[in-house]
């Protein structure tokens, strides 16, 4: 929380005192002599120590990050009830210890929880005056909508605020009809009186905006005059937390607490509830209510069977075989697994193919030479490389004589081993085209795989949304919107001088400028890495510091944000 380093350094402070004070006090044998015997004395150091408890508390959860501490406000203020009506021994070396001990912790803790409660409260405010200038830029439909869903709490609060003989007069009041004629309305035309709903609508809008706009003044400058004060006023603080509630002057401290503990910012004008809202929907949803849920009864067994086929059995299909079939192809692939191999054509028929056209070709040469001087290797070697010279020789002869030689069949038989060899020809292609494909039947294996992995990826990332954001729609835009809003605002009022300014003008700045800050470092931590977290939060906490920093070091620590923190918003 914004300020929270602050308070724990104080309690700090305030413990390391005490601790000192009691060291330099006289013979702690004689001091803890008289405790024993004095009960005021020892009543109120059990007081102190369950304060100091209480802080210790406070600390521990400051340090560990907890965003806000809750006060046990009820052991506080019945410790200070027992203390009220008490008598001290005179000339006790521990009362004016114990005394300041116990003012000092109540002090913070107190400045702590106002501080808590303001940065809860305010920031709704603002948010209310946002929702309602966003609905006041809408389109006259939507703001006719707004206007019907606020239409049931209007008619309540109208008729609690005045009785059944009182409506005609009301409502002579606000629409008056002279001579067939609207008064009062900002167009001449009668039949324009159809924009009227429009009217009351947008006034109800104006009202709202302008009552948020007097409480957050108000609020505002109280809390930046308490933050500007309390650090100030070291030996005055009391006084600081009475003038903040209101108090009159010199109050005790039990009424301080009191007050602190029943303190409370409630919008003026909240935004409507979700009842308010959806009640429209509601209704339409309990028109239909009935004849949808017989419907859906009778139906039931089909969208059982619709749910099966396209949910249960859709995911188990998925995995199956776009997730483990295509990953153990892929294994099968590093392993070099012959089995699981991409092939056009069936494994040797490249080589059926080869050999039957070596035996033709053999066959064919020795019929037509003489037997003896045809050499079978260097032929076999001849025709893998494709080199059918030899028969192209004896096949142009044949061509000379084609009808003979068509007779006797010789034609027709080197016309089938040409056959032949394209058939070769096209087996090497196609063995070409296997070769191609094994060599890049991994890049296939992960293109099959990528649908699963994309569904994969989306299921998991909806999940993440869901537990940091808790809802799996994408929140990063409006939250990117917010942390750039707040940055802006953060540097246009540090620009002002807000040191210059003791009034109103700089309690609203500073006030404005704390709760800013608080938003930024809200906003941000979701959008910043978790391992950067620590990092971001300290140093909103530096530029929301008021003695650390100057202005220029703020500014510079905005810049730091930009260039560190960019790549995230």
């Amino acid at each position: 929380m914004i300020a929270s380093r602050y308070v724990a350094s104080e309690l700090e402070s305030v413990t390391r005192k005490l601790e000192l004070q009691l060291y330099e006090r006289a013979a702690i044998s004689e001091v803890l002599e008289q405790t024993s015997t004095d009960l005021e004395l020892a009543k109120a150091n059990e007081v102190l120590q369950t304060i100091k408890e209480e802080a210790d508390a406070c600390v521990a959860a400051i340090n560990g990050g907890q965003k806000f501490y809750t006060i046990k406000y009820d052991q506080i203020l019945s410790g200070l009830e027992s203390l009220s009506g008490g008598q001290w021994s005179v000339g006790s070396p521990l009362e004016p210890l114990i005394r300041d001990g116990i003012s000092d912790y109540l002090h913070i803790l107190l400045y702590y929880a106002l501080l808590s409660k303001n940065l809860a409260k305010l920031p709704q405010l603002l948010l209310d005056q946002e929702y309602y200038g966003h609905v006041s830029r809408c389109s006259w439909f939507m703001r006719l909508f707004y206007g019907l869903q606020i239409m049931p709490v209007k008619l309540i609060e109208f008729f609690r605020g005045h009785a059944l003989q009182e409506l005609p007069s009301k409502l002579r009041q606000t629409l008056r009809i002279h001579n067939f004629q609207l008064v009062g309305l900002p167009t001449q035309r009668a039949w324009q009186w159809t924009k009227l709903p429009i009217a009351m609508v947008d006034t109800d809008i104006i009202q709202k905006t302008a009552s948020l706009d007097s409480q957050l003044d108000i609020n505002v400058k109280k809390f930046g005059k308490l933050l500007r004060e309390f650090p100030r006023q070291k030996s005055d603080r009391l006084e600081v937390l009475s003038d903040f509630l209101d108090l009159k002057p010199g109050s005790s401290e039990f009424a301080v607490v009191r007050a602190v503990q029943k303190w409370n910012v409630d919008s003026c004008a909240p935004q409507p509830n979700w009842i308010v809202r959806y009640w429209p929907t509601i209704l339409i949803a309990l028109a239909g209510g009935p004849a949808g849920i017989a419907a859906i009864w009778n139906a039931r067994n089909d969208i059982a069977a619709f749910i099966k086929h396209n949910l249960f059995e859709f995911a188990r299909d998925l995995v199956k075989n776009w997730l483990v079939e295509p990953l153990r192809n892929i294994w099968s692939t590093v392993h070099h697994d012959p089995t699981s191999s991409i092939a056009i054509m069936s494994q040797g028929t490249l080589d059926t193919e080869i050999n039957s056209l070596q035996r033709m070709l053999i066959d064919f040469l020795k019929e037509h030479e003489y037997a003896n001087t045809v050499d079978t290797s260097v032929l076999m070697k001849e025709i893998e490389q494709g080199n059918l010279t030899q028969f192209m020789e004896i096949y142009e002869a044949q061509l000379r004589k084609p009808i003979r030689n068509l007779v006797t069949g010789d034609l027709i038989r080197s016309l089938l081993i040409q056959i032949q060899k394209g058939k070769v020809d096209g087996s090497l292609a196609i063995h070409g085209i296997d070769k191609l494909l094994q060599s890049q039947q991994l890049v296939f294996g992960i293109v099959s795989i990528s649908p699963a992995l994309l569904i994969l990826y989306v299921l998991c990332n909806s999940l993440t949304k869901l537990v940091k954001y808790g809802t799996v729609w994408s929140k990063g835009a409006k939250y990117r919107r917010s942390v750039s809003v707040s940055l802006n605002n953060v540097e246009r009022l540090l620009n002002s001088p807000i040191e210059e300014f003791d009034g109103d003008k700089g309690n609203w700045n500073l006030g404005l400028l704390t709760l800013e800050m608080a938003n930024l470092r809200e906003y941000g931590a979701k959008l910043v890495p978790h391992s950067r977290t620590a990092e971001w939060c300290r140093d909103i906490d530096e530029m929301a510091s008021s003695s650390a920093l100057s202005t220029t070091g703020k500014l510079n620590v905005i810049n730091r944000i930009y260039h560190v923190y960019g790549k995230y918003f």
